[in-house]
């Protein structure tokens, strides 16, 4: 019992602040303009000062294990190709290939996964995950340009460079490695930069889980539903389950294990709707497997992390 109530105590607050951002959208107390000034918010300013803070204050030498990426980027590479496997065999539509395959591997890793990670295992366990979050941003990325161009047939060369730079001046991306010298040196941040830094800190998972109520639609579910639910079961349920049990074969365990399975079973980043739109493809099935996968992974998040702390293989 004392298991389940941790489990139900770890997922609910991080759906409950989701579920607000509905109802703050549906009353009209938020709308569109808001939730896109709040995620740009979020991603430029409030979300690298907290990864900047949460790395800069750890031992980056003693939260890197290479085994963990190793074992992170296995698995993405096994559900991109087994998607397009499955899209080739079973989509006859150009447009609806890639955003399948890009929403069977592309997960929503900075906002969903940080705030459950930090519920689990607080502030070092952030770190943690954004090290993690570090090596596999630009690999999603990559990924989802070849899934969303590919199967068009455009190969413009155009794409990959504008995804290339997008990388290099992702805000998350800097913001690590401007904080690695504080890690690996011992560098002293200022108390007045601290404290400014921790005040845009705090601000961010609530509004970001709000931004990702306000973007959800549930009016077209109905369309495309077996593809988005074969997509979100990859994502959220085959996905965490080949981590987990990689992990565990390769002797990870306590906060790392608990890490690289919230990280891997969160559900579809919004950000796949985005590219699927502006490299003109369908982009109502992106946004069908982020409600889909959203909805699901309430049960496989909360389930898997009740399973690992009965089996006494979280740490704490």
């Amino acid at each position: 019992m004392e298991n389940f109530i941790f489990s139900i105590n770890t997922v609910a607050p991080v759906f409950i602040i989701i579920l607000v951002g509905i109802f703050l959208k549906r009353t009209g107390i938020i709308d569109d303009k808001f939730v896109s000034t709040s995620s740009h918010l979020v991603f430029k300013v409030s979300l690298p000062a907290l990864i900047f803070l949460s790395i800069s204050k750890t031992n980056f030498r003693a939260i890197l294990d290479m085994k963990v990426i190793a074992i992170m980027y296995g698995v993405i590479f096994f559900a991109f190709f087994l998607s397009w496997l499955l899209a080739a065999l079973l989509i006859k539509e150009k447009d609806r290939k890639g955003p399948f395959i890009q929403g069977s591997l592309r997960g929503n890793t900075v906002i969903m996964g940080l705030a459950l990670v930090m519920n689990v295992f607080g502030e070092k366990g952030v770190a943690e995950a954004s090290i993690i979050v570090a090596f596999i941003v630009p690999l999603f990325n990559f990924l989802s340009v070849i899934a969303l161009t590919v199967p068009m047939h455009n190969r413009n060369a155009g794409s990959y460079k504008r995804i290339a730079a997008t990388i290099v001046k992702n805000p998350l991306i800097i913001a690590i490695l401007v904080s690695l010298p504080f890690s690996l040196f011992s560098i002293h941040i200022p108390v007045v930069v601290d404290l400014s830094l921790t005040y845009l800190a705090k601000m961010t998972l609530p509004l970001a889980l709000i931004g990702i109520g306000g973007s959800l639609t549930f009016s077209t579910i109905r369309s495309n539903f077996m593809l988005s639910a074969g997509a979100s079961f990859i994502k959220i349920v085959v996905v965490p389950v080949i981590v987990l049990l990689a992990g565990i074969k390769l002797g990870i365990h306590g906060s790392a294990l608990g890490i690289i399975f919230i990280i891997s079973a969160t559900t579809s980043a919004i950000s796949s709707f985005v590219m699927a739109k502006a490299m003109k493809n369908d982009s109502q099935l992106a946004a069908n497997i982020i409600v889909v996968s959203t909805l699901g992974s309430i049960g496989t998040i909360g389930g898997g992390i009740f399973i690992l702390k009965t089996l006494d293989l979280l740490g704490i």
